[in-house]
């Protein structure tokens, strides 16, 4: 019969006892001085060691018992090994557990963490939006954006369609439209949390139509319905904040997200974002009596006058014999959600923001049932 020398804590003094341990009939025997107890194997639950450390037997009276080198004793009572100590105890098994570690971690990142983004996106309190929306807003004008030069008339004008086009969306969201001037960022239009929407100047002077403008608008609204905004934060800024977003309470979630307008100015939509919004447009446009024809149209325009852009700059640089500024080139989007703002005398470099939508003639082609004339 085995015989294995153990330290016995008895669950009522500090110190431990030694005892000689044994497995007699499918029970657990332990014997030393002040110290017969046996107990039933079913009622001892038994913790395979890391390393060096014995092995821990918690006992049902609340006592506990460390044994070394107690494997043999844990199959005689009937114990398989837990699965740390089998993969520490066969190499086989630990590289087989390397890939599903791996694919664990890459499942966690690929759906747990927009998951949980898009569940804590849920709870932030649009008041926290709102107040993102501002420090954003006041950041970027302070690092590019000018006040607008359209007339007055022009503005409110726009406005009251804009107000129509919002009507029926989240009652909690106080929707607003801005214009700024932005002559390196060019047209373009952007949305942030909690309803406010920019438009350039640029882009009020490019398109043909007031109905190009709100296919634009209709795009924007679309993501601040979703909450694109505040789920695209929380899935960039890691698991942490998204955790701690959904774990938090108000206040903790107001001031994280309050924290974060740099991020968010960062932040660049999903290629599904960008094809949730279209579908809002396509679906908003219609009760406007707004053709979504119009979105196709200023769409290109808007490309064309990018493009546009980017021969200029390339023809002026190469004309000064200077090497071109490495910054993105501009690309057509009905709107954007990262900025990259910059100092003051490097401010051609933000348009970054506007070089994230998926291909025009790939979102254009969505809208052909609607405007037979692109088929």
């Amino acid at each position: 019969m085995n015989v294995w020398q153990g330290r016995y804590f008895d669950g009522r003094s500090a110190g431990a006892k030694t005892v000689e341990v044994r497995c007699e009939q499918g029970s657990l025997r332990l014997d030393g001085p002040e110290v017969a107890v046996s107990y039933s194997a079913g009622q001892v639950r038994s913790t395979a060691p890391i390393g060096a450390m014995p092995w821990r037997f918690d006992l049902p009276d609340g006592g506990a018992l460390e044994v070394n080198n107690a494997a043999l004793l844990a199959r005689q009572l009937g114990h398989r090994h837990d699965l740390a100590g089998r993969l520490e105890r066969s190499w086989k098994l630990a590289v087989l557990a390397v890939p599903l570690l791996v694919g664990t971690v890459f499942a966690a990142y690929q759906w747990g963490l927009p998951w949980l983004a898009d569940r804590g996106a849920e709870i932030v309190p649009v008041a926290a939006e709102q107040k993102l929306a501002s420090e954003t807003l006041a950041m970027l004008d302070r690092y590019g954006l000018a006040d607008s030069k359209l007339p007055r008339a022009r503005q409110e004008a726009l406005r009251q369609r804009f107000a129509a086009l919002a009507k029926g969306g989240n009652p909690d969201y106080q929707y607003r439209l801005e214009f700024r001037n932005a002559e390196d960022i060019g047209p373009n239009a952007f949305a942030l949390p909690g309803g406010t929407v920019v438009m350039t100047d640029q882009l009020v002077e490019l398109a043909s139509s007031d109905d190009e403008l709100l296919a634009v608008l209709a795009h924007e609204i679309g993501h601040v319905e979703l909450r694109h905004g505040v789920r695209g934060l929380l899935r960039s800024s890691g698991l942490a904040v998204a955790v701690s977003v959904v774990l938090g309470d108000a206040t903790s979630v107001g001031t994280t997200m309050a924290a974060l307008p740099v991020m968010l100015a960062d932040l660049r939509y999903s290629r599904d974002f960008e094809r949730e919004a279209d579908d809002f447009a396509l679906r908003r446009l219609p009760e406007q009596s707004v053709s979504p024809c119009a979105f196709s149209t200023v769409m290109h325009r808007i490309e064309a006058e990018m493009k546009r852009r980017d021969r200029e700059d390339d023809r002026e640089h190469e004309g000064s014999g200077k090497n071109r500024p490495d910054r993105p080139r501009r690309e057509s989007s009905g709107d954007s959600q990262e900025s990259g703002a910059k100092p003051e005398s490097d401010q051609s470099d933000i348009p970054a923001w506007f070089s994230t939508h998926p291909d025009t003639h790939e979102r254009t082609r969505r809208f052909a049932d609607y405007c037979p004339q692109d088929k």
